[in-house]
């Protein structure tokens, strides 16, 4: 078997065969002239190779520089965290809530990516609030709100630095601003605001009047879906929102609740997933009857639903 020959290699071959054969015919003077071109060949051919080497190391410096500025946003996370454990947990309730949100309203993958990284860094702009603010157990005055508002400029200042991180940041500057043009730091109305930071508001607002950790205290699931019906100010996806919680609530062993849960997501909003989810929770707190009653409600808005015809099949109705 013959070993293997560089493309390199099989060129200068033929451009040697070439210069020997033009010798032959012509004479001395193509010598030179063959001699120049092979010259610029592997000038040209080292060229290529050194430029090749460059992207390589480019794009290993590349994968470093990222490595390091995902390293520095932990950093700075683990710290916030180590000042403040109710805003992680916070941060990371959010950022499930709204990629389940995102997913539920028809987003990309890449959207619901997006939000998740969003919601996880939404409050990272705290690191510039001192601890009496952060782990404040008395009224802020009004220079401390002040300075809570600033959090999500500063934020989106740090997250902005980074390669890549442009529209995370745009979303992070948003979480806190409201339909009707009251919000902050810009005042943004409407559709001005994008749609990935109304998602991020609405499970942001629900985890803080629900979990047990919040500066405030806490309310039922219900009482906080009635806040946030009167909120004009936040966004449509509140059906999403509940129908997300029931389910998740189903998974979690707690069907009484995701009865309640399911019942406000239906309230905002009619679908067949909903309805569906809720006989799921009403067989499980052994309401046999008004399981029927859902399914047959999800089969009126669509007949051919395979999830309510499955548990219709289920309960021999």
């Amino acid at each position: 078997m013959l070993p293997p020959v560089l493309p390199s290699e099989f060129a200068s071959a033929m451009l040697a065969v070439a210069v020997a054969f033009i010798y032959h015919v012509i004479g001395i003077s193509a010598i030179a002239l063959c001699g120049v071109v092979l010259i610029t060949f592997q000038y040209l051919l080292g060229q290529l190779l050194l430029s090749q080497q460059r992207a390589l190391e480019l794009e290993k410096r590349s994968k470093q520089l990222a490595s390091f500025q995902v390293g520095v946003l932990s950093a700075m996370l683990r710290t916030l965290d180590l000042r403040d454990q109710m805003t992680a947990r916070h941060s990371a309730a959010v950022a499930r809530y709204s990629r389940a949100i995102a997913q539920r309203a028809g987003f990309s993958r890449q959207e619901e990516e997006l939000v998740h990284i969003a919601a996880l860094l939404h409050d990272i702009g705290k690191f510039i609030l001192p601890d009496r603010i952060l782990k404040a157990n008395v009224p802020l005055t009004d220079e401390d709100w002040m300075l809570i508002r600033r959090h999500p400029q500063q934020g989106a200042r740090v997250v902005a630095s980074l390669d890549g991180y442009g529209p995370v940041a745009e979303i992070i500057l948003a979480h806190h601003e409201r339909i009707d043009g009251k919000g902050y730091p810009r005042g943004l109305s409407g559709d001005d605001i994008p749609e990935l930071a109304r998602i991020i508001s609405v499970a942001d607002t629900y985890d803080v009047m629900t979990a047990r950790d919040s500066y405030r205290t806490p309310i039922s699931s219900y009482e906080a879906i009635q806040e946030l019906r009167r909120a004009l100010y936040l966004s449509p996806y509140l059906a999403e929102a509940h129908l997300l919680l029931g389910r998740l609530y189903l998974r979690g062993g707690r069907p009484a609740e995701a009865v309640e849960a399911l019942k406000i997501a239906l309230w905002s909003e009619e679908t067949v997933a909903a309805h569906v989810s809720l006989a799921e929770a009403l067989l499980q707190v052994q309401d046999q009857a008004a399981a029927r009653v859902e399914i047959e409600r999800a089969l009126a808005i669509d007949p051919t639903s395979p999830e309510a015809l499955a548990l219709k099949a289920k309960i021999g109705g």
